[in-house]
């Protein structure tokens, strides 16, 4: 791996801080529904690590 990012998904949103705490990693708050979460790192991923 080479970031140092987790995606949770929206419902999760309300742990982002205690899981940034927690683990030192970088935390977005990906769709809803934590299914959809694929399709929403192929839209979001490269935009997020400065890819273009």
């Amino acid at each position: 791996i080479d970031h140092n990012t987790l995606v949770i998904p929206g419902l999760a949103a309300r742990l982002k801080g205690d899981l940034e705490d927690a683990t030192g990693m970088t935390i977005l708050v990906g769709p809803t529904d934590s299914g959809r979460i694929p399709s929403w790192m192929e839209t979001h991923w490269k935009k997020i690590k400065g890819e273009t």
